[in-house]
């Protein structure tokens, strides 16, 4: 699982160096000043799982700068649940705290993009800019054309944040998006040209979901909010999850590494870079459906070579110890932590949401090993 580690510091460095958000590498120690003794656990620890998680979670929590943690175990048998600490002041966490959840977007886009080649709408290998105005003609590198499928294998060249990000007005830091608007969008769109040869090795960004996001509203034609919500809120029973902002008692409140609030991240016109709202609730019915035999999940989880490495349009992919494939997306916001990995052939998998920027690669690892997945 080396490759989560490389991967999660390479992508996570998309935003902490455009001095955006502060993201660090994965961490298992505990040299934070101070230790917090008490915390709200609605863990019983009433088996040799429950008593495993909660010595798992113990120096993340123990550190004050750590807020809330929700983590949801799916396998055959039903999920188990297990929510620490607060979502927001004075608010335990649960089964329905609605947190950021970042690239789990792109497991929503992949799925519907599945959908979309299985149903003939669109072709992996089209150009993408069959999809977009004339003025985006210019978008290849040396007449070499940016597929569908780059965008969501993340092999398009495309540079990790859009070169305009910060002509919007008002920019601000903490919510880096809020403002990006639709002439914003397409004038980056007319002007910007892959940095490398498109189909040749992973660069995250975020403009690879944002395209991919725009080209599914062209080809279902609606916005990308409803076809989310048609073809997968409604369907898999996703009733909390939205890209809307979240009120009132279910909200989790972001925090920095050092444990201040952030503001909530709003995606302005790009919803589909990562702006889905979910919980472990409901990323559970999700990973339900996503390790089922019906015919729409196993399109999902096609996989396909991109030079030495395996890719697949929702989540990075690589082979564990048993030579199964392992399925992952761990990429989070400005005040949130996330991971959604699964092994299909095992029928086994782990989301954790945090409202803290510390990443938490380093629990849900322990977890696959304890199921000998890893």
């Amino acid at each position: 699982m080396k490759a989560i580690y490389v991967l999660f510091f390479s992508f996570l460095v998309l935003f902490q160096g455009a001095g955006l958000c502060q993201k660090n590498n994965p961490r298992t120690d505990n040299s934070f000043k101070g230790i917090r003794r008490n915390y709200y656990s609605d863990n019983k620890k009433a088996d040799r799982l429950g008593v495993f998680i909660d010595s798992l979670v113990k120096n993340y929590m123990s550190s004050p700068q750590n807020n809330g943690l929700s983590i949801a175990i799916v396998d055959t048998g039903a999920p188990r649940f297990f929510n620490y600490g607060e979502q927001s002041a004075g608010l335990t966490t649960s089964t329905a705290s609605i947190y950021e959840t970042g690239s789990i977007t792109q497991v929503v886009l992949g799925i519907l993009l599945s959908q979309a080649v299985d149903e003939k709408k669109i072709k992996p290998l089209e150009d993408i800019r069959h999809f977009l105005p004339d003025s985006c003609s210019g978008l290849h590198y040396h007449s070499k054309a940016v597929l569908v499928q780059d965008l969501a294998f993340h092999t398009s060249g495309l540079d990790r944040l859009p070169y305009n990000l910060y002509q919007q007005e008002p920019f601000d830091s903490l919510n880096p998006l809020k403002n990006y608007s639709d002439a914003l969008f397409y004038s980056y769109l007319s002007q910007v040209k892959p940095v490398k040869m498109p189909g040749q090795g992973v660069t995250y960004s975020i403009m690879n979901s944002a395209i991919l996001g725009l080209i599914l509203e062209k080809v279902y034609g609606m916005p990308i909010k409803t076809l989310v919500n048609e073809k997968i809120i409604v369907p898999l029973d996703l009733g909390g999850t939205t890209f809307e902002n979240v009120s009132g008692d279910h909200n989790a409140s972001g925090h920095d590494r050092n444990g201040n609030a952030v503001p909530a991240w709003e995606f302005g016109s790009i919803p589909a870079a990562g702006g889905l709202r979910s919980s472990t609730s409901d990323l559970a019915n999700l990973l339900k459906f996503m390790l089922g035999d019906n015919e729409k999940s196993k399109a999902g989880l096609k996989v396909y070579k991109v030079g030495n490495e395996l890719a697949n349009y929702s989540c990075f992919v690589k082979l564990n110890s048993q030579s199964e494939k392992f399925y992952w997306q761990n990429i989070g916001t400005g005040g949130f932590s996330v991971f959604y990995g699964f092994v299909k052939e095992a029928k086994m998998g782990v989301i954790i949401l945090s409202n803290s920027s510390m990443n938490v690669d380093h629990l849900a690892l322990p977890i696959l090993k304890y199921y000998n997945l890893k």
